[in-house]
């Protein structure tokens, strides 16, 4: 029997488009970061009203696509990562970005099965364009062990989002590119 040892490997890796989708999680969340609710609010008021409104619903529940980001190619800027995000079909964009289809791996069968939900719901709302009560329900459940205690109104708008995958990914697109100088 051999003895190995495993050591953490630690990666860097940076770029302004981990800025870029970094900000606008702050912007939408100041409060959370420490940020004066006013300068966000003026920042984000740059953002057209509709992508504003979907940003602002959609994007707390779903954060940054860290997993996203780190697969672009160098040299990982702002104006690359949306041109990237703009050659992925919009229909497929939300689905591509957050690895929906992705496989989650893991030693705990609980959590592989709760995954697998969490795909399989989310592929369903988009490809049928409708959400069920028990969608909300157990996104309600799994996002408010998250963030606290969500409304059931805030998980029912950003499912709705979701349910409307094409025009979703269009305003998405155009609500981060606006932050570009």
């Amino acid at each position: 029997m051999t003895n190995t040892t495993f050591s953490p490997k630690i990666i860097w890796d940076f770029g302004t488009a981990y800025e870029l989708f970094i900000s606008l999680h702050v912007l939408l969340e100041p409060e959370y970061f420490g940020i004066r609710p006013s300068y966000a609010a003026s920042v984000r008021a740059r953002i057209p009203a509709a992508e504003r409104k979907l940003l602002e619903e959609l994007y707390p529940l779903l954060g940054v696509p860290l997993k996203w980001l780190n697969t672009l190619p160098a040299p990982k800027d702002a104006i690359s990562a949306l041109w990237a995000f703009k050659q992925i079909p919009p229909a497929e964009r939300m689905l591509e970005v957050y690895g929906v289809r992705e496989t989650y791996k893991s030693d705990n069968p609980e959590e592989i099965e709760k995954h697998k939900a969490f795909r399989d719901i989310l592929l369903r709302i988009a490809a049928e364009g409708k959400v069920l009560s028990t969608d909300v329900d157990f996104f309600q459940k799994l996002f408010s062990k998250k963030h606290g205690n969500m409304k059931r109104e805030t998980v029912e708008s950003a499912l709705d989002w979701w349910s409307r995958p094409r025009g979703t990914g269009r305003s998405v697109s155009g609500g981060v590119s606006v932050l570009l100088p």
